[in-house]
């Protein structure tokens, strides 16, 4: 555990252990008793906050490397052009996108079990960003397409509480809408509505292997 998170705890409990024992030599030994009780139930709340909130910041972590890796990616894509790439330059790029990947989809399992309403934003900008993923690959099997429109699900029904990212996420659901859905694909998604009661925030553990789509 964090040093801080020691020096805290241990400066709450001697302060408790203090006014135990003071109140023990005053009013006897059962208020001590007292003192374990309320010293062990801080002790038990104060690990589970503490706990969360590390669980919290390094989703964002994850939400911020795996944003940068695709920003590295995009770059790439960018500037050189499909029927000009190496070999080398599409591993690189296909590694920039898988990592992207795979870091937000930790992120999302750092959340998984928190309570969604106090993470939702972070909670959507993770899903925004995993689906708008997904659609960087060329291929893509029935498995993305389902999972980038749940996300999306997720994202419609609460992005107008988000003006500041409202936008962006709209983009994401254009992209998907482009992406995934063909002609006469019932399974459209429109922004600030749902078709899904998916909401899962639990990923696959598995690497991303696609091979030649760039």
């Amino acid at each position: 555990m964090p040093i801080e998170y020691e020096i805290f705890v241990d400066t709450i409990q001697t302060l408790l252990g203090v006014f135990g024992i003071i109140f023990a030599v005053l009013f006897g030994g059962a208020t001590y008793g007292l003192y374990i009780f309320l010293s062990s139930k801080f002790e038990k709340k104060t690990k589970e906050t503490t706990s969360t909130v590390i669980r919290q910041k390094t989703a964002k972590l994850y939400l911020a490397i795996g944003y940068n890796s695709w920003q590295q990616f995009n770059m790439l894509n960018e500037r050189i052009e499909k029927t000009k790439r190496t070999k080398e330059e599409a591993l690189a790029m296909k590694s920039m996108l898988d990592y992207a990947l795979d870091v937000t989809s930790d992120g999302l399992n750092e959340l998984d079990g928190l309570d969604v309403d106090e993470n939702e934003k972070s909670l959507c900008m993770l899903k925004n960003n995993y689906a708008y993923f997904l659609t960087e690959y060329d291929s893509w099997n029935s498995e993305d397409k389902k999972q980038a429109q749940i996300l999306c699900d997720f994202i419609s029904v609460r992005s107008i509480k988000y003006k500041d990212r409202k936008k962006d996420w709209y983009d994401t659901i254009k992209v998907v809408n482009d992406k995934y859905v063909t002609e006469g694909d019932e399974r459209t998604i429109n922004p600030g509505t749902t078709q899904s009661d998916e909401l899962s925030t639990q990923f696959r553990d598995d690497k991303h292997t696609r091979n030649g789509i760039f």
